[in-house]
């Protein structure tokens, strides 16, 4: 199985948040291959910095991502890509969407009420354990 996994998912097997333990053992159970937007490298330690942890247990975590280059034709699209009916999707959720279009993957990982409900809108099966 292969997922597509935002900084709100990952951001969760930093520090213990209510769903942690749920993801955890939801990533336990179905060992998906991960992927993620470059661009989660940059969230995901700003996370770290907010939290008071070490670069290296960021990357840790992040090791366990495929990171998908960040390009112009992203970008791009993401300008245009809609939200969901009667909702917003702000620049960096319309960034990982379109990632996750560009690389052909049906699941995501999030915890982002905005990126969840424009994963659905374009056809993704959206995973948010416990």
């Amino acid at each position: 199985m292969r997922a597509y996994v935002d900084t709100s998912a990952l951001a969760k097997l930093l520090k213990r948040e209510p769903a942690s333990a749920a993801l955890r053992a939801w990533l336990a159970t179905h060992e998906p291959e991960l992927l993620s937007s470059a661009l989660l490298a940059t969230e995901l330690h700003r996370v770290g910095l907010a939290y008071g942890l070490p670069r290296a247990e960021v990357g840790i975590v992040l090791a366990e991502v495929d990171l998908v280059r960040l390009t112009e034709a992203v970008l791009s699209q993401a300008e245009r890509v809609p939200a969901a009916p009667g909702r917003t999707l702000g620049a960096l959720d319309a960034i990982h969407l379109v990632s996750a279009q560009r690389v052909d993957l049906t699941t995501m990982l999030t915890y982002d009420d905005q990126l969840a409900a424009a994963a659905e809108h374009h056809g993704f099966t959206v995973v948010s354990p416990g």
